[in-house]
């Protein structure tokens, strides 16, 4: 009855951020984040709790991240327990695919806070990490559809990174990489508009970043 009332906050707090209504998401992602933690407390060798105790960071770091005038410290600190508690439950069941695929996404989440601090080293680190994550698990997986997408966001994330830093030529290698990726999807899936809008959008960065 916990777990299932700490989803239901959940998606309140998801349809307040979807509206932009960031306090009222605030609140409900907070009173979910509260109710995982009695669940973690009563059960700490449970990964669904751990795992939802990761999610909860997360989104709370999302929120702030969206607000007008956000705390980068505060963001950070959200996704680095959120690694952390992403980390723990892979320790607690290693063989779940999804919480690997969320690690993935939670580096990438993390490597963007600390570009938020201007530390562009941590950013590439995390970043990096993130794309041999996601190309390992599309290794493993090469006709996952799902995973394809993931080791394509991770190589644009990372390519951004790289040309912050003027490493531009494997900047727009993985820009390259990241539109491959993205066109065979959409060939396998024409009437799937995300994956074209990927496609075009990385072949607009590559123009952008050929020109510079």
């Amino acid at each position: 009855a916990l777990f299932e009332l700490g989803q239901a906050e959940f998606w309140i707090g998801y349809t307040y951020f979807d509206k932009g209504e960031l306090d009222e998401a605030q609140a409900s992602f907070t009173r979910y984040g509260a109710l995982t933690r009695r669940l973690v407390n009563a059960d700490p060798n449970n990964a669904v709790y751990v795992m939802e105790l990761a999610y909860t960071l997360m989104n709370l770091s999302g929120v702030e991240r969206e607000r007008q005038n956000p705390d980068a410290e505060k963001s950070l600190q959200l996704n680095q327990s959120a690694m952390q508690y992403n980390q723990i439950a892979l320790v607690l069941d290693p063989g779940n695919a999804v919480y690997r695929e969320d690690l993935a996404n939670t580096m990438a989440f993390l490597a963007d806070s600390w570009l938020d601090t201007c530390n562009l080293g941590k950013a590439f680190e995390f970043r990096k990490q993130g794309v041999e994550l996601a190309r390992q698990l599309l290794e493993e997986a090469p006709a996952d559809t799902d995973r394809k997408r993931l080791l394509a966001t991770a190589l644009s994330g990372w390519a951004s990174v790289q040309w912050r830093m003027s490493l531009l030529e494997p900047a727009i290698e993985g820009f390259r990489e990241s539109e491959k990726l993205f066109s065979e999807m959409a060939q396998s899936d024409p009437a799937n508009q995300t994956f074209l809008w990927g496609a075009l959008y990385r072949r607009q960065l590559i123009a952008q970043h050929l020109v510079a």
